[in-house]
């Protein structure tokens, strides 16, 4: 159970509204300001790497997990890169609204079309009469999927490296 948190970061997805723990937010990134590394790897809502100072990072589009039809990023997609377990994970989502203290928590279910995905969520809330489902970054991913990640962003900035030197591997 996720323990509720004090500040929360509301972002938008397909015009819907979701929270994100401010603690567990290492820094929050224009999509369009950042090179993207596409890799090929068995995890269909990966995006791809980006380099965040000297990690690569791994992007997670938001939109996949939900089931949303993906879509090009725009000036106000960003990027939450938080903190998961012990890795760092970007979280593609369509914009960011603001920081709140949460109001109220709510006890009933989110909508049935995210029934499938509960587990992603630590809760519901209202906040100025709109309702946002609360991620709960610990559970959007295994340990081993974390694990699979975090080497290939270690493979991506070999390869990343090798290609800047101008050499061949």
């Amino acid at each position: 159970m996720m323990e509720w948190p004090q500040s929360i970061m509301i972002f938008t997805v397909d015009q819907k509204l979701f929270g994100v723990p401010l603690a567990k937010l290492e820094k929050i990134l224009h999509a369009q300001s950042q090179v993207v590394y596409p890799v090929q790897v068995n995890l269909p809502s990966l995006y791809g790497y980006c380099q965040v100072e000297n990690d690569f990072v791994p992007l997670i589009d938001i939109r996949i997990l939900l089931r949303k039809i993906t879509v090009e990023p725009t000036k106000e997609t960003s990027i939450l890169v938080t903190l998961i377990n012990t890795h760092l994970v970007g979280l593609l989502c369509d914009s960011v609204r603001s920081v709140i203290n949460p109001e109220t928590v709510l006890v009933k279910l989110p909508s049935p079309l995210l029934l499938e995905a509960k587990d992603y969520f630590g809760g519901v809330f209202l906040h100025q009469d709109e309702m946002i489902l609360l991620f709960n970054p610990q559970t959007l991913f295994r340990e081993g999927d974390l694990h699979l990640m975090a080497t290939t962003g270690e493979h991506v900035q070999q390869n990343i490296t090798v290609l800047d030197k101008g050499s061949l591997p």
